[in-house]
């Protein structure tokens, strides 16, 4: 990703980010789609770690608190 930006700045300074086609595409609509890659990525690995707090949360909780957030969740 650094050397695709390294590339659509020279692109850009050279007047040509509108004609730089990389395999077909767009040098631009490359870098949007590996932004949005990242950014997938990175929401999984935020899941991935929200749920194994949410499990470690759940082991700490007494049988009476497991019961009273279960009636809250169901209203």
């Amino acid at each position: 990703m650094v050397k695709l930006n390294a590339y659509t700045i020279s692109a850009k300074e050279l007047g040509l980010l509108n004609d730089y086609i990389i395999s077909g595409f767009n040098v631009m609509d490359w870098i949007k789609d590996l932004k949005s890659k990242l950014d997938i990525v990175r929401r999984k690995e935020e899941e991935h770690k929200l749920k194994v707090m949410e499990t470690k949360l759940h082991q700490l909780l007494s049988n009476e608190k497991k019961v009273e957030l279960e009636k809250l969740n169901q209203c």
